[in-house]
């Protein structure tokens, strides 16, 4: 797979979620939990990100506390696209702010 762009990825983390019925409301950071309250939803819209990304999300990711904002969860996939075997398991989530441990 071609090396995604940041922006690529968050319109197609974004698209995903509007797919499966979780509609956006304006174009800033978005906090997940303010939006995702079906698990039906929730879980197709990971499953779409899976497919259209080409990766599978480890579990561990998909934990709320773990989905602050929509801007950091797809920071992360960028780091799991670029590096599929990284210790990507190993990010500190902070207010919707990423960083290593």
């Amino acid at each position: 797979m071609v090396a995604m762009q940041e922006k690529e990825i968050y319109n197609i983390v974004k698209e995903a979620f509007e797919q499966a019925g979780i509609l956006f409301s304006s174009d800033e950071d978005i906090m997940l939990s303010e939006y995702v309250v079906d698990s039906i939803q929730y879980i197709t819209s990971i499953v779409n990100i899976e497919n259209a990304l080409g990766i599978e999300v480890p579990n561990e990711l998909l934990l709320p506390e773990k989905m602050q904002t929509l801007k950091a969860f797809s920071s992360v996939l960028v780091d799991l696209v670029k590096n599929p075997s990284s210790d990507i398991l190993n990010i500190e989530w902070d207010k919707g702010e990423i960083g290593r441990r």
